[in-house]
């Protein structure tokens, strides 16, 4: 993750060689870090399909078992790096995303597990501020980011059933490097020149998240994880001179 905060930085902090502009930066308006925490909900995802055979699956006697995963309410932490530049502003942001799961199965003998489900993502997104939008300190903006996941964790526990292992009381997937994308709106307030306060809901696809890590571990065929997330925070600016 580090890698790509060192890149960005670098990317904002470059100055231009033009006489115009002697030695100041690229972002010639306000750059800014915002910081925001608010809830996420992740609709259910239904029919999924288990990895794995005979002994490396997860319901061992009913193979063609599917699994329904059902999300609870869970938080959202955020924080991004940017720059305006008038009606425009692009910045990269680092999001974790954590839920409760169930997943509940079509074959009543092996139950249910409990876990949770933890995402973070790298995203670039670019804003636009509609100017006709404006009112007096309050700003609308609108906007869209590209990046990939830095991790998807799953973890199970609570495992109940008639065919589960005794042994088995835990499994835990991890997958990265997912293709994410998000759409956002959000409402700014700028209190003074220098701090605003952010209410943001956005849209996140995070593609193909695969919870298993071979044939010969059980667990689940990939899936697509598409959180809702409603956030508020703060927003501090500074000039680049």
């Amino acid at each position: 993750m580090h890698k790509y905060l060192l890149v960005f930085l670098i990317l904002i902090f470059t100055p231009y060689t033009s006489n115009s502009y002697e030695d100041k930066p690229i972002l010639l308006d306000r750059s800014y870090i915002r910081v925001g925490y608010g809830l996420n909900m992740v609709p259910d995802i239904n029919n999924v399909k288990q990895q794995g055979e005979g002994l490396y699956s997860i319901d061992q006697t009913f193979p063609n078992a599917l699994f329904d995963m059902k999300f609870e309410t869970g938080s959202t932490f955020a924080v991004a790096f940017g720059s305006k530049f008038d009606s425009f502003a692009v910045e990269m942001s680092i999001e974790n995303l954590v839920s409760d799961v169930d997943t509940f199965t079509s074959d009543t003998l092996n139950k249910s597990t409990s876990g949770d489900l933890s995402i973070t993502v790298v995203l670039i997104n670019g804003l636009y501020y509609p100017r006709a939008l404006d009112f007096n300190d309050t700003s609308v903006y609108l906007g869209a980011g590209i990046g990939v996941a830095h991790k998807v964790d799953l973890d199970e526990s609570g495992i109940t059933g008639q065919r589960v292992n005794a042994n088995e009381t835990f499994r835990s997937f991890t997958d990265a490097g997912n293709i994410s994308y998000q759409y956002l709106v959000g409402v700014e307030h700028e209190i003074n020149k220098t701090i605003s306060l952010f209410l943001e809901a956005k849209s996140l696809t995070v593609k193909s998240v695969k919870f298993d890590k071979d044939s010969h571990v059980a667990g689940y065929k990939e899936v697509d994880i598409k959180p809702y997330t409603a956030l508020i925070g703060l927003k501090f600016y500074f000039w680049l001179f």
